[in-house]
């Protein structure tokens, strides 16, 4: 099933996401998107493949993005994801 709310939430996101990066373009600031993958939690149930910590690594490693890191991003396990 797919969940209209939550599908559009994410597409909203998204585009947020390009939008923000184009006003910050002239700054340090760097803004994406990150997907942590299908993460054992109340959302994503025991079936899910991933742990929290392994989850967790994408974020981190944008958190720490250096000044010539990218931005407008949407990004998985170092690969960007299409939307």
């Amino acid at each position: 099933m797919k969940a209209f709310a939550y599908n559009a939430s994410k597409t909203a996101l998204n585009q947020f996401t390009v939008h923000l990066a184009a006003e910050m373009k002239d700054t340090k600031i760097k803004v994406n998107s990150v997907h942590p993958g299908w993460v054992k939690t109340e959302l994503g149930t025991q079936y899910a493949q991933l742990e929290v910590a392994e989850g967790a690594k994408t974020s981190v490693v944008y958190a720490l993005l250096g000044p010539d890191g990218p931005s407008g991003k949407f990004v998985h396990n170092g690969q960007e994801l299409p939307w």
